[in-house]
C-alpha cells in the first residue's frame, strides 16, 4: 500500500491524506548499496489524491527487507501531455542534504559516536538517529562546511564518514544503521528453469591493472620503477596505473629520523609489498563484471511460503546465480534493485562481483553524473518571488510548470530574454516575450558600474567615520599614557626619598665607626659599599627618567598619530568631495554642459536667479527622485535622457557621501578640539619630566656627596686617633695577653659549644617526647613509606646514608610526599652547607637548583637556564594516586629513577600505547611558549629504540623539541615529537629538550608512547618510564639594566650580527680619518632626502626614466627636434586627439574601420551604400531586424529549420487534405479516459482501474493491482537472436486458455486447450485440451528423443484401424472395433484369439495337474530273494490355475 502524507508527518502507519493505490498507473523504488535511494510513481492528473502530490509531501511505500513502510519526500512533479503526474521523490535520508555542518573535529571515534557527533553538529535540528553494530573500528575525521549527507555517505572525500569509517549503512526512514558489512550469504539460488526470468552481465577492463608503478611519499620510487601482475602476459598491452603510499616514508634525515621512517631499502621493499598486495587481495588484475537480472521472488509465492525464510533475497546479500545452458556459475553481492512496491517484488537485481570493482565504479560515475544531472536541474530551479505569488524562473530550459504572472529569464547564449506567462491572444495560458535583446555583458557592466560608484562613496563614508573613531580610541589611549607618566613621577621622587634614607643609614653606620680600629676599617668598608649602592639606586632612578622620557615620547609620537588620523580623516572627506564634484561633472556632461562650465546644484528647492542659467545643472532631489534639470531661458525642464538621469543619480549619491563624510571629519575635529592639544600634552610631559629629573637628581647628589663627606671625614679622623692609641695599647699587651685571650677564646668556643649541644638534646629530647606521648609518631628508614601509620600527622623520614632524602605525612588513608620550601627554612649558612662531597656552597658547582625563592651575592655559570619549579603534567612522578596510566603498563617501585619513588613498566615486544586519550587529561599552556620537557628512560636490553607524543587539544603535535635542558641530558631527537627515535640505555637516563608549543595549541596531554620500535634492532626490550615533568621556561629579567658595564665586555664580542638594526645612531659614531668612505654605504642606501644639491655634472651615466621628469616640464624651447620633424615614434599611441586635428583627409584613413558608435544615427542614407555583389548578405542583417511587416512574400521552402508553435497556426487553418498519414500520433480528441495514449504506451481502463497496456515490448494484462500477464516478442533464454512470439502467464496469473463460443448467443466460452499451472482453473495442475486433437500422422516424442506414430493400420482380410507404430514401423498396436491387434515382424495377432488360446492351454494344463497329484511310481527296483521295490511321488504340489485372464 502507497499512501500520501502531509510534509510534516513523522510516522507512516495509517493512510495519512490518502492510498494511492486505486489509481496508480506505476511505482518503482530504487536503492543502491551506499548510493542512491529514490521513488518514482506515475499517477493521473485527474485523480482524487493529484491535488495532494506536491512538492515536500511524503509518499509511504514498501520496500524489501522491512515491514516498516519508507517515507519517500517529493522532490519533483511533472505533468505529461497525457495528464500523467510524473513524481520523484527521495527518501528521507536525503533532508539531511539540506542541513550543514559548519565545523566539527571526530577524533578517535567509534563509528556510533562518530554519527552521533555528526548529527549532533548540525546547524538545523532534526529528527535523525544512529546506530552501528561495529563497536571496534575507531577513525577521526575534520567536516568543514559540508551539507550533512555528503558528511555521512560521500565516498569521493576524504574527511567523511564513508572514507574513515567504512562499512555500510541502511536507511531506514529516520534512522540511520551502520555495519561493517550490510546483508548476508542467505543460501538463495536462482537458477534457470526454477526462477531466473533475466539475465544481462557486462564485462570491462577500464579498472584492470597489470603493472603498478608504486610511490611513497616525498616521491620514492622504485629502482625498477614497476611491479608487474603474474597475469600481465593475460593481455595484449600492459595496463599501468601510478598508486602512491604516501605511509610508506624513507629516512631523510639519518641523524633525526622520525618515527614512521624506515630506511630506503626496507621503503622499496614496503612498496613491493604494498603492489603485490594489490594483485593479491584487491584482484585489480581481474576484470571486473557487474550483473544485472530478472528473477521471481519465490519468498512471495505460496509453493515456497514454508521456505520464505530460505528464498528471500535483500540489498547487500550474496547470492548464487546459476545458467547451465550459458555455463554461467557465480556469486555477487546485491549492490541494487528495481523494486514494485504496488506487486511487492522485485522488478530487476544488480550483483556485483566480489572480485571486481566496477560495480562500485560505475555507481560512483552514476553518482556524479546524477549530481551533475542535479546541479543542472537546479540551476533552473525556480526561485519564488517575495510576494509568494509569482515565481521567478532561469535558465535555457521551459520551466516544466508555470503559474499566470511567473517570469522566465531565458539565457539565449549572449542574450538574455525575459518572458511573462500570461493569458495569450486565443485565452490559453502561455509564454509571452517580453525583450528578447538584452545584452547579458551590457547589463552586467552597466550594473557592475553603478555597483563600484555606490561602493566607492560608501567606502569613503566608512573610512571618514573609521577614522574619527580612530581619533577618539588614540585620544583616550593618550589621557591613559599621561596618567602612566604622572604615575611615573610619583615613582621616582619615591625613588629619591630611597635615596634619602639610604643617606640616613650611612650615618647610622658611620656612627658604628668609633668602637675599635677593626671595627672602624670594616664600618668604612661597609660605607663603601653602602655608598655604592647609593649610586646604583640614583643610576636607577636615571634610567627610571630616561624610559620615562622615552615614554613620554611615545606619547609625543601617539599626539602626532591623533593629528594625522584627524588629517586622514579630512582628507577622507575631501576625497569624498571631489568623487562628489566628478560625479556632477559627468552629471553636467550628460545633460550636456561643457565640462568647466556648469554649476551643479543638489537640492530640493528651485535654484536661486542667479542660477537660471544655461550653464547651470539642477539635480531636484524632491521625494528621492534626483531629476536632472535645465534652465531653457523661462523655466526649469526635465532632462529625459537615461544617460543624464544615471549620472544625476550618481552625482547625488557621491554629494551625499562626501556630506556624511565631511560631517564625521568635523566631528572627529570637534572631538578632538575637546581632548589635550599637541602643545598641552607635550607641555604637561615635559614639566612632570623636568620636575621628576629635578628632584630626583638633585636630592640624590646633594645627600650622596654630604653623606660621603662627612662619613670620610669623621671615619678619617677617628680612625686616625683610635688607630695610634690602639696601636700603642695592642703593642704594649700583644705580648702578655696573646696566650690568655688565645685561652679564653678556647674556652669560650668549647662554652659554647656545650651549650648548643645541651640546647640540641633538650630540642631532640621534647620531640621525642611529644612524638611518645601517644599523638604522633616518626619513622626514620632508607626505605619509602609502607604500611599504615597511627594517627593522622604521623610522619615518615626516608634517608640515604646521612642525607634525608624524602619526607611523608600520614592523612588518615594514604602516605603524603611532602617538600621543604623556603618559608620552612628561617635560615642556611650557605659556608656551612655540605653540597657535592666535600665542597661548600660558595665555591660548589651546583648542576641544578629548584626553589621558590633564592638569593646570591654571585652567582657564576656558564649557562643560566630560569624554569617554573611546577610540572604541569598530574601525576608525571608516578603517585600511587591517581591512576592516569593504561593498564597495559604496570606501576613498578623497584629500582625507581633517581629522587622518584616509581615508574611505569611496559610489556615485552613491540607496541604503542596512549598514555591519555581523553580531553580531561589536556592541561593549559602558552601558545608559542617553551617549555622544558624531562622524562627518564631505562630498557633492559640494549638498542631498542621509543616515540613519545605531545597532543594539543585538537589531537595534533603540539610543537617542535628542541636542544636540551640539563647539561648531561640525552637529547631527545627534535621534530614534532617530544622523544623521537632514541635508542634507551640499559641504565637510568635522562632524556630533556625545549619543546616550543604551536601558535594554535592552548592545551595539551601525553599522547602515544612507542616503544620497540622496527627502527631499533631490538625488539622485545622492557621498558621503564619515569620523571615525567613538563615546566614552563621563565620569561623572568635575568640581567638587569645596567649590570653590563663597558669593562665588563670582552674585546671583539660584540659583532655586526649583534647589533640590532637602527641601534647606533649617528650621535654614537666616530667616524676615522673624518670621512665616510664609499665603502661604508651600502648599495641604494642614499635616498632622495639624504641630498642637499647635486650638480648635473655628477650625473654621468645612465639614463633618467620618463617617470623621473615632472609633466610638462620640458617646455618646447628646450626641444631640439632631429631632421626637424617629430617622428611617428615620438608620438604615443592615442596621443593625438581630436582637438590636436585642423582638417583630417579622408583618404588618410587606411585601416580600420568606423564603430557604429562613430556614425552618427540617420546620417548614412541609401544613396550612401553601395553594396558588395548587389546583395545584402546575411551578415548584414541583426537578428530579429526583419519583420513581418518588412515581408512581402515568402516561399514556404525557404522555411527549413524550427517549427511553428500552436499559436502561430490559425483555428481550423489546417484541413484533412493536409494530413500525412500517420499524422497524428497522441492525443485522439474526444476520446474518453477509458484510453489513454502517452509517447510510450496505450493503457486502456475500466473506469479509473488499469486493465491493460500496449507498449514496443507487447500487451500487458491487469486485474485490479494483479499483473496477470503479456503477449509480446521475446527470444530464447541466452539467444538474443531466436526471436518469436510469446504469450507469458505472470507469477500473479491462474490460467491460459484458447477458447471459442459455441453459438452467437453464447454467454460462455468453451476451453479447446488451458494451460492451468496450479490447478485453480480444472482441480488439477496441467495442460488440459477441450476438444480432440488431430496430428495428422505426425510423430511424438518421448524424452530419450524416440518417436512413436499414431497411424491408420491394414490388416490382410481385417480391415483398416487406427494403432501406434514404433519407429521402423514393423511393431504396431492396431485398436480394431472390439478387438486388439499387435503386429511383430509384419505379422498380426488378434489378441481375443491369443487369450483363448491361452485359456485353453491353461484348462488342459490343469486336467494334468489334477491327475498327476493322485500319484505315480517314478522307478521300480529288483531286489535280493526276487523282492521287487518302487519309487513314486504323492502329487506335484501344484494347484489348478485360474483361467480368468481379465
Amino acid at each position: 500500500m502507497l499512501t500520501v502524507h502531509a510534509s510534516t508527518a513523522t510516522t507512516f502507519t495509517a493512510t495519512g491524506e490518502g492510498v494511492l493505490d486505486p489509481e496508480l498507473i506505476d511505482a518503482r523504488v530504487v536503492e543502491e548499496l551506499g548510493g542512491a535511494y529514490q521513488l518514482t510513481v506515475t499517477y493521473p492528473a485527474d485523480g482524487p489524491l493529484a491535488s495532494k502530490l506536491v512538492v515536500e509531501a511524503i509518499i509511504a511505500a514498501p520496500v524489501p527487507g522491512t515491514t516498516i513502510r519508507q517515507g519517500f519526500r517529493i522532490h519533483e512533479v511533472t505533468t505529461s501531455l497525457d495528464r500523467l503526474l510524473e513524481v520523484t521523490a527521495f527518501h528521507l535520508f536525503y533532508d539531511l542534504a539540506g542541513n550543514f555542518i559548519a565545523d566539527t573535529f571526530v577524533v578517535n571515534k567509534t563509528p556510533k559516536a562518530a554519527l552521533d557527533q555528526l548529527l549532533g553538529a548540525a546547524t538545523t535540528k532534526h529528527r535523525f538517529t544512529a546506530t552501528s553494530s561495529d563497536t571496534t573500528t575507531r577513525a577521526s575525521a575534520r567536516v568543514v562546511r559540508m551539507n550533512l549527507a555528503a558528511a555521512i555517505m560521500d565516498q569521493g572525500s576524504d574527511n567523511t564518514f564513508a572514507s574513515r569509517w567504512a562499512g555500510e549503512l541502511t536507511r531506514d526512514n529516520w534512522h540511520i544503521h551502520h555495519a561493517a558489512t550490510r546483508g548476508a550469504d542467505r543460501g538463495v539460488v536462482i537458477r534457470d528453469r526454477k526462477n531466473l526470468t533475466g539475465y544481462t552481465a557486462t564485462v570491462d577492463l577500464t579498472s584492470v591493472v597489470t603493472r603498478i608503478v608504486p610511490v611513497g611519499f616525498d616521491g620514492i620510487t622504485l629502482p625498477e620503477l614497476y611491479v608487474d601482475s603474474p597475469h600481465v602476459d593475460h593481455y595484449a598491452i600492459p595496463h599501468i596505473k601510478v598508486i602512491r603510499y604516501p605511509d610508506i616514508k624513507a629516512i631523510a634525515d639519518a641523524d633525526n629520523p622520525r618515527e614512521d621512517e624506515v630506511p630506503l631499502p626496507q621503503a622499496h621493499a614496503l612498496l613491493r609489498q604494498a603492489a603485490k598486495a594489490e594483485y593479491a587481495t584487491n584482484h585489480i588484475d581481474t576484470p571486473a563484471a557487474s550483473y544485472t537480472i530478472s528473477f521471481v521472488d519465490l519468498a512471495s509465492t505460496a509453493e515456497y511460503a514454508d521456505l520464505a525464510e530460505l528464498e528471500t533475497v535483500l540489498l547487500g546479500d550474496t547470492v548464487t546465480v546459476q545458467h547451465a545452458d550459458l555455463g554461467v556459475s557465480l556469486s555477487a553481492r546485491v549492490v541494487g534493485y528495481e523494486y514494485d512496491p504496488l506487486r511487492q517484488a522485485y522488478v530487476s537485481v544488480e550483483l556485483g562481483s566480489v572480485a571486481g570493482k566496477f560495480t562500485s565504479i560505475t555507481r560512483q560515475i552514476t553518482t556524479a553524473q546524477t549530481a551533475a544531472q542535479m546541479a543542472a536541474d537546479l540551476a533552473g530551479v525556480a526561485l519564488a518571488s517575495a510576494d509568494g505569488k509569482s515565481t521567478n524562473h532561469y535558465g535555457p530550459k521551459q520551466p516544466a510548470a508555470a503559474r499566470l504572472g511567473d517570469t522566465w529569464f531565458k539565457d539565449n547564449g549572449e542574450n538574455i530574454e525575459i518572458w511573462i506567462y500570461q493569458l495569450t491572444d486565443t485565452g490559453e495560458p502561455g509564454w509571452v516575450a517580453l525583450a528578447t535583446d538584452l545584452n547579458h555583458a551590457q547589463v552586467s557592466a552597466e550594473l557592475a558600474e553603478a555597483r563600484a560608484e555606490v561602493e566607492a562613496a560608501k567606502t569613503a563614508a566608512e573610512e571618514a567615520q573609521a577614522a574619527a573613531a580612530a581619533v577618539g580610541a588614540r585620544l583616550t589611549e593618550a589621557e591613559t599614557e599621561i596618567g602612566q607618566a604622572r604615575e611615573a613621577a610619583s615613582q621616582a621622587e619615591a625613588t629619591a626619598q630611597q635615596v634619602q634614607q639610604a643617606a640616613a643609614g650611612i650615618d647610622e653606620r658611620l656612627g658604628q665607626a668609633e668602637d675599635e680600629l677593626d671595627q672602624a676599617v670594616t664600618a668604612v668598608a661597609g660605607l663603601d659599599s653602602q655608598l655604592a649602592t647609593t649610586h646604583q639606586i640614583a643610576s636607577q632612578t636615571a634610567r627610571e627618567l630616561v624610559t620615562l622620557d622615552a615614554r613620554l615620547d611615545g606619547i609625543d609620537q601617539q599626539v602626532g598619530d591623533l593629528a594625522a588620523d584627524a588629517q586622514e580623516a579630512h582628507n577622507a572627506a575631501a576625497a569624498a568631495a571631489s568623487q562628489a564634484q566628478q560625479a556632477s561633472t559627468q552629471a553636467a556632461r550628460a545633460a550636456g554642459i561643457a565640462d568647466g562650465k556648469a554649476d551643479v546644484l543638489i537640492q530640493t528647492g528651485a535654484p536661486a536667479q542667479q542660477f537660471q542659467k544655461a550653464t547651470t545643472l539642477w539635480i531636484d532631489t524632491t521625494s528621492g527622485a534626483n531629476t536632472p534639470k535645465r534652465w531653457n531661458g523661462s523655466a526649469w525642464v526635465a532632462v529625459t535622457d537615461k544617460t543624464a538621469r544615471d549620472a544625476a543619480t550618481r552625482a547625488t549619491q557621491a554629494s551625499s557621501a562626501a556630506t556624511t563624510a565631511q560631517q564625521r571629519a568635523d566631528a572627529a575635529y570637534n572631538l578632538a578640539e575637546t581632548k589635550p592639544s599637541d602643545a598641552q600634552v607635550r607641555q604637561l610631559a615635559d614639566q612632570a619630566q623636568q620636575a621628576a629629573i629635578t628632584a630626583a637628581k638633585a636630592d640624590a647628589k646633594a645627600k650622596a656627596d654630604q653623606a660621603k663627606a662627612d662619613a670620610l671625614k669623621a671615619a678619617a679622623s677617628d680612625a686616625s686617633t683610635k688607630a695610634d692609641a690602639a696601636k700603642a695599647q695592642a703593642i704594649a699587651a700583644a705580648s702578655q695577653d696573646a696566650a690568655a685571650k688565645a685561652n679564653k677564646a678556647l674556652a669560650d668556643a668549647k662554652a659554647a659549644l656545650n651549650a648548643a649541644l645541651v640546647t640540641a638534646r633538650a630540642e631532640i629530647t621534647t620531640e621525642i617526647q611529644n612524638s611518645a606521648n601517644g599523638k604522633n609518631t616518626i619513622t626514620l628508614s632508607t626505605a619509602s613509606p609502607s604500611g599504615s601509620g597511627k594517627r593522622v600527622g604521623d610522619t615518615w623520614w626516608r634517608r640515604s646514608g646521612g642525607v634525608i632524602i624524602g619526607q611523608w605525612s600520614w592523612d588518615g588513608t594514604k602516605w603524603l610526599a611532602t617538600q621543604l620550601r623556603h618559608e620552612v627554612i628561617a635560615s642556611v649558612d650557605v659556608n656551612a652547607l655540605l653540597v657535592t662531597g666535600t665542597a661548600r656552597m660558595n665555591e660548589a658547582v651546583v648542576k641544578k637548583i629548584i626553589g621558590d625563592a633564592a638569593f646570591f651575592k654571585q652567582l657564576t655559570t656558564n649557562r643560566l637556564l630560569v624554569s617554573s619549579p611546577d610540572n604541569i603534567i598530574p601525576g608525571g612522578d608516578i603517585a600511587p594516586e591517581p591512576v592516569w596510566w593504561p593498564a597495559s603498563l604496570q606501576r613498578v617501585t623497584t629500582d625507581p629513577p633517581p629522587g622518584y619513588e616509581a615508574c611505569l613498566e611496559t610489556s615485552a615486544g613491540r607496541g604503542t600505547v596512549h598514555l591519555t586519550s581523553d580531553a580531561s587529561r589536556l592541561v593549559p599552556v602558552t601558545p608559542g611558549a617553551v617549555y622544558a620537557v624531562e622524562v627518564w628512560l631505562h630498557a633492559d636490553k640494549p638498542d631498542s629504540r621509543f616515540y613519545l607524543d605531545l597532543r594539543n587539544q585538537k589531537g595534533a603535535h603540539a610543537g617542535t623539541a628542541g636542544e636540551v635542558v640539563n647539561d648531561g641530558d640525552h637529547a631527545t631527537g627534535g621534530g614534532v615529537h617530544a622523544i623521537a627515535n632514541q635508542v634507551v640505555p640499559t641504565k637510568w637516563t635522562r632524556f630533556s629538550c625545549r619543546y616550543t608549543m604551536a601558535k594554535d595549541t592552548t592545551q595539551i596531554r601525553l599522547g602515544a608512547a612507542f616503544f620497540n620500535h622496527p627502527n631499533g634492532t631490538e625488539h622485545g626490550a622492557v621498558i621503564r618510564i619515569g620523571g615525567i615533568r613538563v615546566r614552563a621556561m621563565s620569561g623572568a629579567t635575568l640581567i638587569e639594566d645596567g649590570a653590563i658595564r663597558t669593562d665588563r665586555i670582552a674585546a671583539g664580542a660584540i659583532t655586526a650580527a649583534t647589533i640590532k638594526a637602527g641601534a647606533v645612531t649617528s650621535d654614537k659614531l666616530t667616524i676615522a680619518n673624518g670621512f665616510i668612505t664609499s665603502a661604508m654605504i651600502a648599495n641604494a642606501a642614499i635616498t632622495d632626502a639624504k641630498i642637499a644639491n647635486l650638480s648635473a655634472s655628477k650625473i654621468t651615466t645612465g639614463t633618467l626614466a620618463a617617470a623621473r621628469i615632472a609633466a610638462g616640464s620640458i617646455t618646447s624651447d628646450k626641444l631640439t627636434i632631429a631632421d626637424g620633424f617629430i617622428k611617428t615614434a615620438m608620438i604615443a599611441n592615442a596621443a593625438i586627439t581630436d582637438a590636436k586635428i585642423g582638417s583630417l583627409s579622408a583618404s588618410k584613413i587606411t585601416t580600420g574601420t568606423l564603430s557604429a558608435a562613430r556614425i552618427a544615427a540617420g546620417s548614412i542614407t541609401s544613396d550612401k551604400l553601395t553594396i558588395a555583389t548587389g546583395f545584402i548578405q546575411t551578415g548584414m542583417i541583426a537578428d530579429a531586424a526583419i519583420t513581418s511587416a518588412k515581408i512581402g512574400a515568402l516561399d514556404a521552402g525557404k522555411i527549413t529549420t524550427g517549427v511553428l508553435s500552436a499559436a502561430r497556426i490559425g483555428a481550423r487553418s489546417i484541413t484533412a487534405d493536409k494530413l500525412a498519414t500517420n499524422a497524428i500520433q497522441v492525443g485522439l480528441a474526444g476520446w474518453t479516459n477509458s484510453i489513454r495514449i502517452s509517447p510510450s504506451q496505450i493503457a486502456w481502463y475500466n473506469g479509473s482501474t488499469l486493465e491493460g497496456t500496449i507498449t514496443s515490448s507487447g500487451m500487458r494484462f491487469y486485474y485490479g493491482s494483479r499483473f496477470i500477464g503479456w503477449t509480446g516478442q521475446q527470444s530464447k533464454a541466452g539467444a538474443a537472436d531466436i526471436r518469436g512470439i510469446s504469450n507469458s502467464l505472470e507469477y500473479t496469473g491462474d490460467y491460459i486458455s484458447w477458447s471459442y463460443k459455441t453459438t452467437s448467443t453464447s454467454t460462455t466460452y468453451t476451453t479447446m486447450l488451458t494451460l492451468d499451472p496450479r490447478g485453480k482453473f480444472y482441480g488439477q495442475s496441467g495442460v488440459h485440451l477441450g476438444a480432440a486433437l488431430r496430428t495428422h500422422g505426425h510423430d511424438f516424442y518421448t524424452e530419450g528423443n524416440r518417436i512413436i506414430i499414431p497411424q491408420d493400420c491394414t490388416l490382410t482380410g481385417v480391415g483398416t484401424y487406427p494403432g501406434w507404430a514404433g519407429s521402423s514401423g514393423r511393431s504396431k498396436v492396431v485398436f480394431h472395433t472390439n478387438d486388439l491387434y499387435v503386429i511383430s515382424g509384419n505379422t498380426f495377432y488378434n489378441m481375443t484369439s491369443v487369450f483363448n488360446r491361452v485359456k485353453d492351454l491353461m484348462s488342459r494344463m490343469n486336467s494334468l495337474i489334477s491327475l498327476l497329484n493322485q500319484g505315480w511310481v517314478k522307478n521300480i527296483n529288483s531286489g535280493a530273494n526276487g523282492n521287487i521295490t518302487w519309487n513314486y511321488f504323492s502329487n506335484t504340489g501344484l494347484s489348478s490355475m485360474s483361467t480368468t485372464l481379465s
